[in-house]
């Protein structure tokens, strides 16, 4: 009992020891890490391997300096006398390099998701995106949890703990629907003009199966492959 007791003391200490050690802001990003950390695990098909990813979190930010450390630097930095001013730089990638929906569509796209990437496009309304979060409606039909397999997609792929919500936006469409209702929109006012009507009339049965915007004619056999209609003999 003595020695449980000791033992106890021992870690009680440590722990006050590591307290005393970290900043109020520090204290705040540790808590933060371990709020989205729970989160992840409540929903992640393997737990185990999402504990793992949220140990990886907790080094990798025990090695950063604290808040108002970081800035203390650049305050330094920026009214240090005499220095000349930075060159021009490109602008700055939004955190995790997602900043829209179309940034979420490339990622899959470049990283060769393409289970994942056929469900979002068919059945995820998005309404809202910014970096590390996002807000959506589901379409009808879609797979049990979806959202949570894009939030574990999304938070490997960018490193940051993303919040995705599903809220009500029955104005929004999901990048399929979209091209559906552009598609039948394009038909519609080709059938409308009266040249394709009266051509319909005309063919019983016949539909409009697409609309396609017209190509620029090329010629790219340098003149060779161009026949004067008036050099044609008569039939």
């Amino acid at each position: 009992l003595f020695a449980f007791a000791a033992r106890l003391e021992a870690r009680l200490q440590s722990a006050c020891n590591a307290a005393q050690r970290l900043t109020p802001a520090q204290a705040a990003r540790t808590w933060q890490l371990l709020l989205s950390g729970y989160s992840d695990l409540q929903v992640a098909p393997d737990p185990a391997t999402a504990l793992r990813m949220v140990m990886l979190r907790l080094v990798a930010a025990s090695s950063l300096p604290s808040p108002e450390e970081a800035a203390r630097l650049i305050t330094e930095r920026a009214g240090a006398p005499g220095k000349a001013d930075a060159p021009l730089e490109a602008p700055p990638q939004p955190p995790g390099g997602v900043a829209s929906y179309d940034d979420i569509i490339a990622l899959m796209t470049e990283t060769r998701e393409i289970a994942l990437q056929v469900d979002v496009e068919r059945f995820v309304r998005p309404a809202s995106v910014a970096a590390g979060t996002m807000t959506c409606a589901l379409a009808p039909g879609a797979p049990h949890r979806l959202l949570a397999r894009l939030k574990t997609f999304l938070e490997h792929q960018t490193g940051l703990a993303w919040d995705i919500s599903e809220v009500a936006a029955p104005n929004m469409e999901s990048l399929r629907e979209h091209e559906r209702r552009v598609k039948a929109e394009r038909i519609a006012s080709a059938a409308a003009h009266p040249d394709v009507a009266a051509a319909l009339k005309a063919l019983p049965g016949a539909i409009i199966i697409d609309v396609r915007e017209p190509g620029a004619l090329e010629n790219t056999g340098g003149g060779d492959n161009v026949i004067d209609i008036k050099s044609r003999r008569p039939a």
